[in-house]
C-alpha cells in the first residue's frame, strides 16, 4: 500500500510546472551593483535593522538577476531576528523550488505500531504559487487562489499540507510543520492513521 501510495505521489511531478521561480514573483528581474548588492545584504542581516527595512531588502535581492546573490539572500535572511522576516523568506524558499521534497520518519498508527512509509519520501511538484494568498500549489488551481485538496499553506512560522490522494478511497495527507531559523522545516504528516515525523530542507 505505502508502495503504491509514494508511486502516485510521485507521478504527479510529472504535470507541467507553471513559471513559480523569482521571475513570476518580480515585476522585473533587476542587475545590481556590487555596492548596491552590498547595501541590500548589509541591511537584511543587520541585527537592529527595522523588520520593514530588512523585508524590503530581501525582496529586492530576491529579484536580482543573479542566481547566486538570490540564493546567498534566502540563507541570510533565514537567520533574522524577525519572525515576519522569517515567514517571507520561508515562503519564497518553498516557492523557488521545483519539486518540495518531504523526508519521512518512521510512523507510528492509531493502534501503536510502527510503520515505514516506502523509500521515505515524498516529492511534491510547485505548480503554481499565489504570493497574496499565501499558498502553492501542487496540481492546477484553475481559476482559484490555490488547490484546496492540493497544496501548501503559509501559516506565520509555518505552513499546513493538504494533499488528497486517491488509493482506493480518496484519503488526505495532511500536517503542520514548524520553522524558527535555517534551512529546515520539521513537523508531522498524518496519512491513513499514521503519523510520519517530517523534514524538508529549504535550500
Amino acid at each position: 500500500m505505502q508502495q503504491l501510495i509514494f508511486a502516485f505521489l510521485l507521478a504527479l511531478t510529472a504535470l507541467p510546472m507553471a513559471a513559480t521561480t523569482a521571475h513570476a514573483q518580480c515585476v522585473e528581474m533587476k542587475t545590481y551593483s556590487r555596492d548596491e548588492t552590498r547595501q541590500l545584504m548589509s541591511m537584511l542581516v543587520a541585527p537592529e535593522a527595522d523588520p520593514l527595512d530588512q523585508l524590503f531588502s530581501f525582496e529586492d535581492l530576491m529579484c536580482s538577476s543573479n542566481p547566486t546573490v538570490r540564493n546567498m539572500a534566502l540563507k541570510a535572511g533565514a537567520n533574522s531576528s524577525s519572525e515576519d522576516v522569517r515567514s517571507q523568506i520561508l515562503f519564497r524558499a518553498l516557492a523557488e523550488q521545483q519539486i518540495i521534497r518531504v523526508e519521512l520518519g518512521e510512523g507510528r498508527n492509531s493502534d501503536g505500531t510502527l510503520a515505514k512509509f516506502s523509500n521515505g519520501v515524498i516529492e511534491m511538484p510547485v505548480i503554481a504559487v499565489n504570493a497574496v494568498a499565501g499558498c502553492i500549489s501542487f496540481q492546477s488551481p484553475g481559476k482559484a487562489d490555490c488547490n484546496q485538496k492540493h497544496h501548501i499553506q503559509l501559516m506565520g512560522p509555518g505552513i499546513r499540507i493538504f494533499n488528497s490522494v486517491r488509493i482506493g478511497a480518496w484519503q488526505l495527507l495532511r500536517g503542520d510543520l514548524a520553522y524558527s531559523f535555517g534551512n529546515t522545516l520539521e513537523g508531522e504528516l498524518i496519512f491513513s492513521n499514521t503519523t510520519y515525523p517530517v523534514t524538508i530542507k529549504l535550500f
